[in-house]
């Protein structure tokens, strides 16, 4: 049928050493992905959260993971491709990612309510996570999420750790960071700086 769409999409995985795992996908196929719980959003002043269910996002979301959620892939609308490594090499840790979306979501986080809005416009997302062990009693981490588009940005950064007493008591911290910049109409429109 000449009217049909035949998208082709390729995903796959390559064990760079036993521990270490880089990962592709291109025009990646979601519609198998079992949908969304129902959430009531009647007058729900802020952001429905909902859990990640795609496999290229999923899989090693555990090296992403930080005490204070920094990175949240289900902005991630529309990926076009995107390639990651996850893995642990000794006391080494990481994760890191770069994925083309074709739509830009946005979310604006106010006090009392939450705005959002979709910019028709491609951004892309990278995001670096990295975890050093000392011996097995403290964890020092840091994270940076950056997602460009045009006239757009939004930059995260962070470090984090965790400290052992013993195997019932421990201190975990992190800081964060943020810079964002909007288009000059969309700034207006969600009336932002």
């Amino acid at each position: 049928d000449p009217d049909s769409d035949l998208e082709l999409g390729l995903t796959g995985t390559w064990g760079i050493t036993p521990d270490l795992t880089f990962s592709g996908a291109v025009n990646p196929d979601f519609s198998q992905v079992e949908a969304d719980a129902r959430q009531l959003d009647v007058n729900e002043p802020f952001a429905l959260f909902f859990p990640e269910k795609r496999p290229f996002f999923m899989e090693g979301s555990d090296f992403f993971a930080t005490p204070l959620t920094a990175v949240y892939t289900r902005m991630i609308r529309d990926p076009a491709w995107g390639l990651k490594v996850t893995g642990k090499e000794g006391s080494h840790t990481i994760g890191a990612y770069v994925v083309h979306d074709d739509i830009t979501n946005l979310v604006i986080p106010g006090s009392e309510s939450s705005d959002f809005t979709v910019l028709e416009q491609p951004n892309t997302v990278t995001v670096l996570r990295y975890k050093y062990d000392v011996g097995n009693r403290f964890t020092l981490g840091g994270i940076l999420t950056d997602r460009v588009g045009t006239g757009y940005r939004n930059r995260v950064a962070g470090i984090d750790g965790l400290y052992r007493f013993d195997d019932r008591d421990s201190v975990r911290y992190q800081v964060l960071g943020s810079e964002t910049r909007y288009q000059e109409a969309t700034a207006r429109e969600l009336d932002q700086p």
